[in-house]
């Protein structure tokens, strides 16, 4: 029982695309229209009376960036997440430092490998995940660790990609799921949207890790040119206890850009907002801060 109380903590206490809304390089298309640095077609050259017969130049080749959630290729985002626990009566407990970092294989496959709890689930309201800064309230000093791809299926204003992966969601016992998901955003002007539902089976220890359903959704602004906010949300439940173990959450995130690729963010969750019988503790005592730095390239 307690094994379990653990995985279910862990995995209810939820944290956008690697690729996603908040966490960049997608808003780029956004911001390069506010500050005119959108690259342009080259204008086709024209022919002239007086050298009919010269050769022409050929225009030269614009690699326009991809409009889907997955990076150009060649491309990486390294994020760096603080996760903290602002709870009652638990400041701090846990606090973990938890590394993400993302690259282009193709234009349309992205590589991960995660620690957070948002790059997992898809919602930044967890602390505890990758490197334990306090003892207190962390089930271990390395935890929760995985490896995913994210592939386009269509892209466009409407954008819709598959995401799959392995996680070893503990170590001691080790509970390895395997995720099946989706990514999903709409860009409408300064305004984005998105959702990112997914489903966690359990590989080993199924007794106590039968897996979870996590269903993140977000609307952002990019409100000036360098600040974004968004409010974040949604449900999450485990696979084992649906009616009793749910729990709906909600947060606000943002960002600033302090450069072309470089980004400091923050947000605040309440990870228990509302939740199913067998949920404790539920309103707005538990709270948990996660606070970013971004660089993509």
């Amino acid at each position: 029982m307690l094994l379990r109380s653990a995985l279910l903590a862990l995995t209810l206490l939820p944290t956008l695309a690697h690729a996603q809304a908040y966490d960049d390089p997608e808003t780029e298309r956004v911001l390069c229209k506010l500050d005119g640095s959108c690259p342009k077609e080259p204008e086709p050259a024209s022919p002239t009376s007086s050298t009919p017969d010269a050769p022409v130049e050929p225009p030269p080749v614009v690699r326009k960036r991809p409009t889907g959630l997955a990076l150009a290729q060649g491309a990486y985002v390294v994020t760096l997440t603080a996760e903290a626990s602002l709870g009652r009566g638990a400041i701090g407990e846990p606090t973990s430092i938890a590394p993400d970092v993302s690259y282009g294989l193709t234009d349309r496959v992205t590589l991960s490998l995660v620690h957070s709890g948002f790059a997992t689930t898809g919602f930044r309201g967890s602390a505890g995940g990758g490197l334990c800064v306090t003892g207190d309230g962390c089930a271990h000093v390395y935890n929760n660790a995985g490896a995913e791809a994210l592939v386009d299926v269509v892209r466009g204003s409407w954008s819709l990609a598959a995401v799959g992966g392995v996680y070893a969601l503990s170590f001691d016992p080790l509970l390895v799921d395997v995720k099946v998901g989706a990514q999903a955003s709409y860009h409408a002007g300064a305004v984005t949207a998105t959702l990112s539902p997914s489903v966690f089976a359990g590989v080993t220890e199924r007794d106590q890790n039968e897996g979870a359903v996590f269903i993140p959704a977000s609307v952002g602004m990019q409100v000036t040119r360098s600040w974004f906010a968004a409010v974040g949300g949604g449900v999450a439940t485990p696979l084992e206890d649906v009616g009793g173990g749910w729990t709906a959450r909600l947060g606000l995130i943002a960002r600033y850009r302090i450069e072309r690729g470089l980004f400091v963010a923050g947000s605040l969750f309440l990870p228990k907002l509302a939740g199913g019988d067998a949920v404790t503790g539920t309103g707005t005592d538990a709270r948990v801060a996660n606070l970013w730095i971004t660089y993509s390239r």
